[in-house]
Protein backbone atom coordinates (compact mmCIF):
# COMPACT_ATOMS: atom_id res chain seq x y z
CA UNK A 1 0.00 0.00 0.00
CA UNK A 2 3.05 2.13 0.97
CA UNK A 3 6.08 0.78 -0.63
CA UNK A 4 7.61 3.86 -1.00
CA UNK A 5 7.90 3.89 3.10
CA UNK A 6 9.92 0.24 2.78
CA UNK A 7 13.25 1.82 2.21
CA UNK A 8 12.86 3.62 5.54
CA UNK A 9 12.64 0.00 7.76
CA UNK A 10 16.08 0.15 9.53
CA UNK A 11 14.77 3.75 10.70
CA UNK A 12 12.28 2.01 12.05
CA UNK A 13 14.04 -0.45 13.76
CA UNK A 14 16.24 2.39 15.42
CA UNK A 15 13.10 4.10 16.47
CA UNK A 16 12.45 0.71 18.07
CA UNK A 17 15.72 0.05 19.65
CA UNK A 18 16.34 3.46 20.58
CA UNK A 19 12.69 3.55 22.24
CA UNK A 20 13.14 0.07 24.14
CA UNK A 21 16.60 1.17 25.84
CA UNK A 22 15.43 4.23 26.85
CA UNK A 23 12.40 2.44 28.63
CA UNK A 24 15.04 0.07 30.34
CA UNK A 25 16.79 2.93 31.60
CA UNK A 26 13.61 4.49 33.32
CA UNK A 27 12.68 1.48 34.88
CA UNK A 28 16.10 0.35 35.54
CA UNK A 29 16.98 3.60 37.75
CA UNK A 30 12.91 3.14 39.37
CA UNK A 31 14.60 -0.05 40.89
CA UNK A 32 17.76 1.58 41.57
CA UNK A 33 15.98 4.56 43.56
CA UNK A 34 13.05 2.58 45.44
CA UNK A 35 14.79 -0.73 45.73
CA UNK A 36 13.13 -1.88 48.87
CA UNK A 37 9.38 -0.10 47.63
CA UNK A 38 10.15 -2.59 44.12
CA UNK A 39 11.18 -5.16 46.10
CA UNK A 40 8.29 -5.64 48.25
CA UNK A 41 5.99 -5.64 45.32
CA UNK A 42 8.49 -7.67 43.05
CA UNK A 43 8.62 -10.15 46.54
CA UNK A 44 12.45 -10.23 45.26
CA UNK A 45 15.10 -9.78 47.84
CA UNK A 46 16.34 -5.95 47.93
CA UNK A 47 19.74 -7.18 46.67
CA UNK A 48 18.06 -8.92 43.66
CA UNK A 49 16.03 -5.41 42.67
CA UNK A 50 19.34 -3.97 42.53
CA UNK A 51 21.12 -6.04 40.48
CA UNK A 52 18.09 -5.96 38.16
CA UNK A 53 17.53 -2.68 38.29
CA UNK A 54 21.65 -2.38 37.06
CA UNK A 55 21.28 -4.42 34.46
CA UNK A 56 18.71 -2.99 32.60
CA UNK A 57 19.87 0.52 32.79
CA UNK A 58 23.31 -1.06 31.64
CA UNK A 59 21.23 -2.88 28.86
CA UNK A 60 19.04 0.14 28.27
CA UNK A 61 21.99 2.49 27.54
CA UNK A 62 24.01 -0.07 25.55
CA UNK A 63 20.44 -0.16 23.04
CA UNK A 64 20.54 3.46 22.96
CA UNK A 65 24.07 3.67 21.86
CA UNK A 66 23.77 0.31 19.17
CA UNK A 67 26.52 -1.10 21.24
CA UNK A 68 26.51 -4.80 21.95
CA UNK A 69 23.36 -4.67 20.75
CA UNK A 70 22.52 -8.26 20.34
CA UNK A 71 23.67 -9.15 23.15
CA UNK A 72 22.21 -6.75 25.31
CA UNK A 73 18.46 -7.37 23.60
CA UNK A 74 19.09 -10.93 24.25
CA UNK A 75 19.47 -9.87 28.48
CA UNK A 76 16.31 -8.21 27.67
CA UNK A 77 14.20 -10.61 26.01
CA UNK A 78 15.49 -13.13 29.51
CA UNK A 79 14.35 -10.52 31.69
CA UNK A 80 11.28 -9.98 30.06
CA UNK A 81 10.14 -13.78 30.13
CA UNK A 82 10.89 -14.12 33.37
CA UNK A 83 8.71 -10.86 33.97
CA UNK A 84 5.93 -12.41 31.86
CA UNK A 85 6.20 -15.78 33.70
CA UNK A 86 6.68 -13.94 37.48
CA UNK A 87 3.56 -12.25 36.63
CA UNK A 88 1.40 -15.06 34.76
CA UNK A 89 2.24 -17.60 37.07
CA UNK A 90 3.64 -16.11 40.73
CA UNK A 91 0.81 -13.28 40.69
CA UNK A 92 -1.76 -14.48 39.01
CA UNK A 93 -2.29 -11.50 36.47
CA UNK A 94 -1.96 -13.64 33.50
CA UNK A 95 -4.84 -11.57 31.22
CA UNK A 96 -3.70 -9.78 28.20
CA UNK A 97 -4.61 -6.53 29.78
CA UNK A 98 -1.48 -6.97 32.82
CA UNK A 99 0.82 -8.42 30.01
CA UNK A 100 0.63 -6.34 26.95
CA UNK A 101 3.28 -3.55 28.37
CA UNK A 102 5.62 -6.80 28.97
CA UNK A 103 4.72 -8.69 25.81
CA UNK A 104 5.20 -5.47 23.44
CA UNK A 105 9.13 -4.98 25.29
CA UNK A 106 9.31 -8.69 24.45
CA UNK A 107 8.74 -8.81 21.23
CA UNK A 108 10.56 -5.62 21.05
CA UNK A 109 13.49 -7.51 22.19
CA UNK A 110 13.46 -10.53 20.25
CA UNK A 111 12.72 -7.21 16.70
CA UNK A 112 16.00 -6.26 17.67
CA UNK A 113 17.90 -9.89 18.90
CA UNK A 114 16.81 -11.26 15.48
CA UNK A 115 17.51 -8.21 13.19
CA UNK A 116 20.52 -5.99 14.57
CA UNK A 117 21.06 -2.68 15.72
CA UNK A 118 19.88 -0.81 12.19
CA UNK A 119 21.74 2.23 11.21
CA UNK A 120 23.33 5.07 13.68
CA UNK A 121 24.74 2.52 16.03
CA UNK A 122 28.29 1.97 17.59
CA UNK A 123 28.34 -1.72 17.01
CA UNK A 124 29.67 -0.92 13.04
CA UNK A 125 32.39 0.87 14.25
CA UNK A 126 33.28 -2.20 16.24
CA UNK A 127 32.42 -5.38 15.26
Amino acid sequence: MFPSLLGYGTLGLVLVRVMLGLVFLYHGKGKLKKTKEMAKIMGMSAGMVSMLGFIEMAAGALLVVGLLTQLSALVITVIMLGAVYFKKFKRGKGSFKDLEFDLLLLVSSILILTNGAGMWALDGRFF
